[in-house]
């Protein structure tokens, strides 16, 4: 029979292909064998508790089918028919896929599987139809996604703890016991909401409830409306009228300008200009129209906007309304109304 520590290349080359990568990046066969040693002896021993975590931390640093041989054989001595049959298929599958037909643990690791098969558990964890999107439901730790719901997978015998989670709900608790051989079947789904869902938001376009009127124990007594109407109104005219004189005095000296220009580069006789004179006719023409509309903004809206100052009585309710209107080169003033 083979010593328990032979190895040769190529076993190695499947174990590290079928294994994690991390036993590549991580291996330290000095401490492996150490570790091996160790719990090779506990297991001689029977003190399976003490010697199935040396074993499988040897294995984790260096994956060697001998070590696998002994990890089965310690989890089979502790009970957990389950794991132990996993490390029992695991080592098939590995010398098999080294071409180890021969090798002497190969036919005991296959005697194992057939005599661990029906011992072990089988557990089958199903959500319920009622559960909210999302939900995560963990078997003794570790989470079993949608794939795994709903099968019948293989657990060790003994308590198994199975929690079902969601947000904003109440994490559920199920407590289950399997005796080795047995099947069972559980439902979950998270329990009740936990408080932390947020409101939903006011429905847009409800009406605000004002609060109502303070009724004044002396009506006589309340202050006068401040005259904000055609009073403010008036002053607003007249300051778009000032704007428009102050407009109309800076076209009008640029007018002044053009018609310098005009008068230097055009014959008076023959109506003849070269470029500079004709760009400055044709600058003079648009001018001349913007500077006759901010003229007459401007007088209408200081005459307007003085009278309604003037003219505005004490509760300064508005009684006409401004509009203005600007264009390319026009500029109007339009009061609609009647003035008091």
């Amino acid at each position: 029979m083979a010593s328990p520590r032979a190895r040769s290349l190529l076993p190695l080359l499947v174990l590290v292909a079928s294994t994690s990568t991390s036993y590549a990046e991580q291996r330290d066969p000095a401490a492996a064998d150490a570790l091996f040693r160790e719990g090779r002896a506990l297991l001689k021993q029977n003190k399976f508790d003490a010697a199935c975590p040396k074993l499988a931390e040897s294995f984790r640093l260096d994956p060697a089918p001998g070590t696998l041989f002994n990890l089965a054989q310690c989890e089979e001595g502790r009970g957990r028919v389950a794991s132990a049959h996993e490390r029992w298929q695991h080592l098939v599958d590995t010398l098999t896929s080294a071409g180890k037909l021969g090798d002497d643990r190969l036919p005991v690791a296959r005697e194992r599987l057939a005599a661990l098969a029906p011992k072990v558990p089988k557990l089958t964890i199903r959500l319920k139809k009622s559960a909210p999107a999302g939900t995560v439901v963990l078997r003794d730790g570790v989470e079993i996604r949608g794939a795994g719901l709903g099968v019948a997978l293989p657990v060790d015998p003994g308590d198994h703890v199975i929690v079902a989670r969601a947000q904003h709900h109440k994490d559920a608790e199920t407590r289950v016991k399997l005796a080795p051989g047995e099947a069972r079947a559980v439902d979950v789904e998270p329990g009740a909401d936990d408080g932390t869902r947020p409101a939903p938001p006011a429905a847009s376009g409800a009406p605000i409830e004002q609060p109502p009127p303070v009724a004044s124990a002396d009506p006589g007594s309340q202050p006068a409306p401040r005259p904000t109407g055609s009073r403010t109104t008036g002053y607003v005219v007249a300051g778009i009228g000032a704007v428009g004189l102050l407009g109309a005095g800076i076209t009008g000296l640029m007018l002044s300008s053009k018609r310098s220009t005009v008068s230097e580069h055009c014959s008076a006789g023959a109506r003849v200009c070269d470029q500079e004179g004709l760009d400055a006719a044709d600058s003079g023409r648009s001018l001349l129209k913007v500077n006759t509309a901010l003229w007459a903004v401007g007088l209408v809206g200081v005459g307007v906007g003085t009278y309604l100052v003037v003219s505005a009585g004490p509760s300064g309710e508005p009684r006409a309304a401004l509009g203005v209107h600007a264009g390319p080169g026009v500029a109007t003033l339009s009061l609609k109304g009647a003035l008091p």
